[in-house]
């Protein structure tokens, strides 16, 4: 039986779920967006108010065999563990909200999350359920690598850990977040790279947010980039690689 972590959003209009394979990680990401956050919270009681935003946060977890099954019913969600066929069965039924929704994950996926409420979306998810249809993920494909390519991701995720690694002692090195680009100037790691600060790093942000986050922006591998920023850059946390003290090592995915 598999135990799987989640953080809750809820707003005025929806609920996101963020899943997580450890405690680490949710806890992690929970604090990163309320200070005092903490797990094992319902999100309908005494979770954690981001008052400036209006929105609740709740972290918890459920023990699984099969997959999770997240569910708009009258006005709120609720996760529960089910298998496909169980998880079918239940939309039918006459214990699902008719005018609900629902989200189906058939296995845990790093960074998978789901949002129920005025719309239906996730990552990561088998189906979704809405206005009475089931819409199966186009995502879910089989394939076999090349030789080639399996070489050729093996050194990317080499790579990849590398500048982690350099990234992380460059930031602990520096005194404070303005002089972080000093000790960039000279990483530990051998390969080409290139890095720059942006001033307003909203153009390469994947959240919507309020004012200026500054963010360096460091390019190696064939266009590879990983950001260094406050945590709030990112929306969803599976783009973040690491936390050192307040800020975040983590992919720029926008172009």
């Amino acid at each position: 039986m598999a135990k799987i972590f989640y953080v809750t959003e809820t707003g005025n209009d929806n609920t996101t779920a963020h899943f997580f394979k450890t405690e680490k990680e949710a806890l992690n990401y929970g604090k990163s967006q309320v200070k005092d956050f903490e797990m094992k919270q319902d999100m309908w009681g005494d979770g954690f108010h981001d008052e400036e935003n209006d929105i609740w946060f709740g972290g918890e977890w459920i023990n699984t065999r099969y997959g999770i099954l997240m569910s708009w019913e009258e006005d709120r969600v609720y996760i529960q563990s089910a298998d496909d066929e169980e998880a079918r069965k239940f939309i039918r039924s006459s214990k699902h909200d008719k005018k609900g929704s629902a989200i189906f994950f058939d296995s845990f996926k790093k960074g998978m999350y789901g949002i129920l409420g005025n719309r239906t979306e996730g990552k990561g998810y088998t189906w979704t359920f809405e206005d009475g249809e089931v819409n199966e993920s186009k995502t879910i494909m089989k394939y076999l690598p090349t030789f080639e390519s399996f070489v050729n991701e093996y050194s990317t995720i080499v790579e990849t850990k590398k500048m982690i690694k350099a990234l992380k002692k460059a930031i602990k090195a520096a005194d404070s977040f303005d002089t972080i680009g000093t000790e960039l100037d000279d990483l530990d790691y051998r390969e080409k790279y290139q890095w720059e600060l942006v001033e307003d790093g909203s153009r390469f942000s994947s959240n919507d947010y309020d004012g200026k986050y500054p963010v360096y922006v460091i390019t190696y591998l064939a266009g590879s980039r990983h950001a260094i920023a406050d945590p709030k850059f990112w929306k969803n946390s599976a783009e973040i690689e690491e936390q050192v003290g307040d800020v975040a090592i983590g992919w720029i995915t926008s172009k």
